[in-house]
């Protein structure tokens, strides 16, 4: 996955921040163990596979169910689309 992806780019357009963490730079609160300055480490190949299928996504606090809903829906349906177009279905 990467975030020029053509799912996560249409989901990126609609408002829907995700924020990944198989990046090899941080991007907001998604840093891995081996981008740490201040900790030295060595590499850790299941961690990796892992972090590379987790992605986080803030929901302000203001949102109403029904924005929460437009999210999901957004996401279904753009990823669904990504699945059908992939041809692994």
């Amino acid at each position: 996955m990467t975030r020029s992806g053509t799912w996560w780019s249409v989901v990126w357009r609609a408002g829907v921040e995700l924020k990944w963490f198989g990046a090899a730079e941080p991007v907001g609160f998604t840093s891995r163990y081996d981008s740490w300055a201040y900790a030295p480490s060595s590499p850790m190949p299941s961690s990796d596979r892992v972090l590379h299928g987790i992605i986080d996504m803030r929901l302000p606090l203001t949102f109403s169910l029904e924005d929460c809903a437009l999210v999901a829906r957004i996401l279904v349906e753009e990823v669904t689309l990504a699945f059908v177009a992939s041809g692994k279905n």
